[in-house]
């Protein structure tokens, strides 16, 4: 199960997951196969781009279809890294915790 599956669209961790993807997947970021790689909507990922533009402060570049992070705005990439693996360890732990 994946972030998106499990925490409310308007959750910030799903906008954080889309920006690490857009990162993760460099050239090839489009909003298909962003949405693809996290497995969430198209929709989804196109406002958190949105969103993060306007509110974060995050600078993007196009090139044909894909997605470029030139500029992390206020955020602070290690740290949205560091936050995010901290909440998949927890979303794991209690996956997996006997009931």
């Amino acid at each position: 199960m994946t972030d998106c599956e499990v925490l409310p669209q308007s959750d910030v961790r799903c906008c954080f997951r889309v920006l690490l993807a857009v990162d993760r997947l460099q050239a090839r970021a489009t909003v298909y196969s962003v949405a693809r790689e996290i497995g969430c909507s198209r929709s989804l990922v196109q406002t958190a781009l949105k969103v993060a533009a306007q509110q974060l402060g995050l600078v993007f570049e196009r090139a044909g279809a894909a997605y470029q992070i030139i500029d992390w705005g206020v955020l602070n990439k290690s740290a949205v890294i560091a936050l995010m693996a901290s909440a998949e360890k927890a979303t794991a732990n209690t996956i997996s915790a006997p009931h």
